[in-house]
């Protein structure tokens, strides 16, 4: 199942309140052109630091339209992680950030199938699970930002 939100879609309504829409129906951007470049940027995105900031920011700088998948309550649950904050939250914080074109809700593995149907020209990454995607698309490393994780928050949160 995906969900999604486009900013440059639902201009007139973004400012109001945050819409969701099947993922097939907003594929076109109104953005075209041999030269535009979609850049794919994922995560749970549970609490939003600097880290996450700075993540989406370098990833933005390798294309033109930011697309980022947010990790599903149910995928996050499966891959061993519990978001204080629901998919939903957790989307609407994300599609709020000037960097983001448009945020999507993934709940599977990323496929090939997956990155050709979105037009992705760029999958920016942190980890290299996702090398596999280079047979569909370039496939950047990023670096984590250093000294801070939702993790650590968490921990520290509950320390104090």
């Amino acid at each position: 199942m995906f969900l999604g939100y486009s900013s440059h879609s639902l201009d007139a309504v973004a400012s109001t309140c945050l819409k969701y829409f099947p993922l097939y129906s907003i594929f076109a951007s109104p953005i075209k052109g041999n030269d535009f470049m979609r850049v794919l940027a994922h995560g749970t995105f549970d609490i939003i630091h600097y880290g996450h900031v700075n993540y989406l920011e370098k990833a933005k700088s390798f294309g033109d339209y930011l697309v980022v998948c947010v990790t599903s309550d149910k995928l996050a649950k499966k891959n061993g992680k519990n978001p204080f904050f629901d998919e939903n939250i957790r989307m609407k914080m994300i599609s709020s950030l000037k960097v983001v074109d448009e945020v999507i809700l993934r709940d599977e593995k990323f496929s090939s199938d997956m990155i050709k149907n979105l037009n992705i020209n760029t999958f920016v990454t942190i980890s290299h699970s996702f090398d596999y995607l280079d047979e569909c698309c370039k496939v950047i490393h990023v670096e984590r930002t250093k000294e801070i994780s939702s993790t650590d928050i968490k921990q520290h949160l509950l320390k104090n």
